[in-house]
Order: structure tokens, then C-alpha cells, then sequence
């Protein structure tokens, strides 16, 4: 069996940054240990990542622009 040289590959998904992390989609995940590690059966799970600090910040500073855009609605 004859593979083109990117299916023998892990294919990340496409980034906007260079900075950012490699993600890889669950189905090319599944596909790689299928077709090149030859295991039989393959179950991904995804799981979230924990929250930064950054990211509850974010998301703090986010509850209270909502709070502030509402009671400037009220009026």
C-alpha cells in the first residue's frame, strides 16, 4: 500500500498565529492511528483544557461589562 507523503503525516489544523500550539482535529487523530500505527480499534476523547488565569480574568472582566451594559440599558 503506496501513501502520499501527508497521509503518512499527523496534520495539524490550521493556525492564524505561528505562536499558537498545534491542535489536531479528533478525526485526524482517529485516522492517524488507524491507517499508520495500524491500531484496530482507536476511541478519542477531547477533553477542555483548564482555565488560565488569564482566561478567568478575561472572563471576569466580561461578566462585569455585561453587568455595566445592562444598567446602562435600564436607563
Amino acid at each position: 500500500m503506496k501513501f502520499k507523503n501527508s497521509s503518512r503525516k499527523l496534520n495539524p489544523e490550521f493556525r492564524t498565529d505561528q505562536k499558537d500550539p498545534l491542535k489536531f482535529h479528533p478525526n485526524e487523530v482517529a485516522r492517524f492511528a488507524k491507517d499508520i500505527l495500524r491500531i484496530k480499534e482507536v476511541t478519542v476523547e477531547v477533553f477542555n483544557t483548564p482555565s488560565s488565569a488569564a482566561q478567568n480574568i478575561l472572563a471576569q472582566i466580561l461578566d462585569e461589562l455585561k453587568s455595566i451594559r445592562s444598567l446602562l440599558e435600564k436607563e
